[in-house]
C-alpha cells in the first residue's frame, strides 16, 4: 500500500519536475545571443561554442522552449541550440507537444504546431535522431491521434511532414502508405515528403499520384517530390504528364519542376508552347526568355492574341520599344483585355495571378508614353467597372494611374464627375414641370448642384473615380439621399419644424443603407481591410444629414417662417 502511494505521488509530481529542469536563469541568458547564428550556412563555430555550453541540456531547452514565450531567449535561439545539442529525447518531448502543448506559463494556449514543427526539424537535423525507430515510432502514433480527433487535421500534416525528415525506411513506407490515402489533404502532405525523404525508392508512387490522382493540389506536390528525388526518369515522367495536364497548379508545379531539373525544352516553339500553359510569369520567364531569342515580328502577336501570361511578358517587352500610334492602340487595348480577367491569389482556372495584372498594367502606362490623356481612356475599357476589391478591374487600374501622375489624373476625371451631375440634373429637370412635384424636383436639383460643388475640390480617388461609379460615391449617395428625403418630406402634411427636424435622420439612415449596400453587394469597390464597408455608410451618413437640414430649410422651414411673418404683420 505504501508502495503504492509513493508511485502515485510520483506521477502527480512528475510534470513538476520536468518544469524543474527547465534552464537556470543564467543559462536562459547564454542562450539568448545564439538567435544570430541560426539562419548563417556557415555557423561551425558557433555549434561547437554551443554544444559546448548546452552539452546534454536538450530536454532543459526544450522544457523551458514549451513553458516560456518571451523575448529573450527568442524562438531562434532556441531552434539553433536544438540543432546543436538536441537528441532522441528533446525530440520526443517535442514530439509529445504537437497533440498536447503544455500551457506557456502566462498564457491559456500552448505553443502553435508551426513553431513545434521548427523545432523539431531543427532537433532532426542530428543524424542519431533522423535514423532512431522511436522518432518514426512517436510522429506515426500522433498522425494517428491527431486524425481521430476533431480539429487534428493541422497536427497530423505536421507530423507527416516530420516523416519526411527521418531516415528510416519505416517512415518513407508509412509515406507512400499516406500518399494513397483517402482523404486529399493527408495525400498532399505526404506526397510533399516523400520529396523530402532523399529516397529513389519513391519514385513509382510520386509518378502514380502524378498521373492519376483526382486531387489537382495532391498532383502538383507529387510534381515538386519528383524532382526533388533526383530519380532517373523523372524528368520523362513530368513530361508525359505536362501533355495532359489542364490544372495551372500542376501545370506551374511541373514546369518548375523541370526548370529544377534542367529538363526545360530547348526547342523555342516547344518552349513557347509551354509557357502559353502557364499561369505565373516567373515559370514562364525562362521559357519565354528562350523562345523571344528566335523571335522577331512573332512578339507583337504574342502580345496581341497570346496566352494572358505571355501575352504580359510580351506586353512589357515591347513597352520598351518605340512603337507606332496603331500599333500601339493595338498593345493597349491587349492590355485592357488582360486588365480584364479575374484575378486570383492562387492558381485556379479561368484567373491571371496578381504577378501577370501588374505586368500589364506597367505596359499599359509604358506604352501609353506615361501619358494620362492616353492611358485613361483605355483603362475606362476595362470590365467590369466595378468590382469587389479596390485592387482590380477599372477602378485598379484607374487608382494605379492616379498615384503615378496625381494631378493630370484629376484634372481629367474631375471634369467628368462634373458632366455626370450634369447629366443627372438633366434626368431631375422634367420633373419641375409636374406642380405637385415642384419642391421635390428643387431640393433634388439642388442636391445636385451641391455634389458638383462638393466635387470641385475633391481629389481622391474614391471621390473621383472611373464611370459610372461617380453616381456610387460617399459624396454623390449623401447629397442625392439629402435631396431626395427633403423633398419627400414637401409632399408630407405636417407642420414645418417637424419636417426639418426629421430630415437630417432620414436622410442619414437613407444614405447609410444605400451606400452600405453598394458596397457589401461589389456594386463599388472596397480595399483589402474591407474598412470601407463601414466608414463609407458612416462618412455618407454625415454628409448627409446637415444637408437634407439645410435643404429641409430652404423647402419647408423657410416656408414656415415666411408664413408665420406674413401672419404677424
Amino acid at each position: 500500500m505504501d508502495r503504492s502511494i509513493f508511485v502515485a505521488v510520483i506521477l502527480a509530481l512528475f510534470p513538476c519536475l520536468l518544469h524543474a529542469q527547465e534552464l537556470s536563469a543564467e543559462e536562459a541568458q547564454r542562450a539568448a545571443p545564439y538567435y544570430q547564428y541560426w539562419e548563417l550556412v556557415d555557423s561551425q563555430g558557433s555549434l561547437r561554442q554551443a554544444q559546448m555550453d548546452f552539452a546534454g541540456r536538450g530536454t532543459a531547452l526544450a522544457q523551458h522552449f514549451l513553458h516560456h514565450i518571451q523575448a529573450s531567449p527568442g524562438n531562434t535561439a532556441f531552434f539553433f541550440l536544438f540543432r546543436a545539442v538536441g537528441d532522441v529525447e528533446t525530440a520526443r518531448l517535442l514530439i509529445q507537444a504537437l497533440l498536447d502543448p503544455p500551457t506557456v506559463q502566462g498564457l491559456v494556449l500552448g505553443r502553435d504546431p508551426g513553431e513545434l514543427s521548427i523545432a523539431i526539424e531543427a532537433v532532426l537535423g542530428n543524424e542519431n535522431v533522423r535514423t532512431n525507430p522511436a522518432i518514426f515510432a512517436d510522429l506515426d502514433e500522433t498522425i494517428r491521434r491527431a486524425r481521430s480527433q476533431l480539429g487534428g487535421a493541422r497536427v497530423a500534416q505536421t507530423a507527416i511532414s516530420l516523416l519526411g525528415k527521418c531516415r528510416t525506411s519505416q517512415a518513407t513506407q508509412r509515406l507512400q502508405t499516406l500518399a494513397a490515402d483517402p482523404d486529399p489533404m493527408i495525400r498532399a502532405a505526404a506526397l510533399e515528403a516523400l520529396g523530402n525523404t532523399g529516397s529513389f525508392s519513391v519514385r513509382q508512387t510520386l509518378e502514380r499520384n502524378l498521373a492519376g490522382d483526382t486531387d489537382p493540389e495532391a498532383r502538383a506536390r507529387a510534381a515538386v517530390s519528383l524532382a526533388q528525388s533526383q530519380s532517373p526518369g523523372a524528368a520523362a515522367s513530368l513530361q508525359a504528364s505536362l501533355r495532359q495536364e489542364k490544372d495551372p497548379r500542376v501545370i506551374d508545379a511541373s514546369v518548375g519542376a523541370l526548370a529544377r531539373l534542367h529538363a526545360l525544352p530547348q526547342d523555342p516553339r516547344a518552349c513557347l508552347e509551354m509557357a502559353n500553359r502557364t499561369w505565373d510569369p516567373s515559370v514562364a520567364q525562362p521559357l519565354f526568355d528562350c523562345w523571344r531569342a528566335t523571335a522577331t515580328r512573332d512578339l507583337i502577336l504574342q502580345a496581341a492574341s497570346g496566352g494572358w501570361t505571355v501575352r504580359a511578358l510580351a506586353l512589357r517587352a515591347l513597352a520598351e520599344i518605340p512603337q507606332s500610334p496603331a500599333q500601339r492602340d493595338r498593345l493597349l487595348k491587349s492590355s485592357v483585355e488582360v486588365l480584364s480577367q479575374n484575378l486570383s491569389g492562387l492558381p485556379v482556372p479561368n484567373s491571371l495571378s496578381y504577378s501577370t495584372a501588374q505586368l500589364a498594367r506597367e505596359a499599359l502606362w509604358n506604352l501609353s508614353g506615361q501619358d494620362m490623356a492616353v492611358a485613361l481612356p483605355f483603362v475606362d475599357r476595362i470590365v467590369p467597372g466595378y468590382g469587389h476589391s479596390a485592387s482590380a478591374g477599372r477602378y485598379g487600374e484607374s487608382y494605379d494611374l492616379a498615384h503615378r501622375d496625381p494631378r493630370a489624373y484629376v484634372a481629367l476625371r474631375r471634369p467628368w464627375q462634373l458632366v455626370g451631375a450634369a447629366f443627372a440634373a438633366l434626368l431631375l429637370a422634367p420633373l419641375a414641370a409636374v406642380r405637385r412635384l415642384r419642391k421635390l424636383a428643387v431640393a433634388m436639383l439642388a442636391s445636385v448642384g451641391g455634389w458638383a460643388v462638393w466635387s470641385s475640390f475633391q481629389t481622391d480617388i474614391r471621390e473621383l473615380p472611373p464611370p459610372p461609379l461617380f453616381y456610387l460615391t460617399v459624396s454623390c449617395l449623401a447629397f442625392l439621399s439629402a435631396g431626395l428625403v427633403a423633398g419627400l418630406l414637401t409632399l408630407v402634411r405636417a407642420r414645418g419644424w417637424m419636417k426639418v427636424a426629421a430630415a437630417p435622420f432620414a436622410a442619414g439612415i437613407c444614405a447609410f443603407v444605400i451606400c452600405g449596400f453598394t458596397r457589401s453587394a461589389s456594386l463599388f469597390p472596397i480595399g483589402s481591410e474591407g474598412w470601407e464597408l463601414i466608414f463609407d455608410p458612416l462618412a455618407s451618413a454625415l454628409l448627409a444629414a446637415p444637408a437634407a437640414l439645410l435643404l429641409s430649410l430652404a423647402t419647408s422651414g423657410w416656408g414656415f417662417v415666411s408664413l408665420r411673418f406674413k401672419a404677424k404683420h
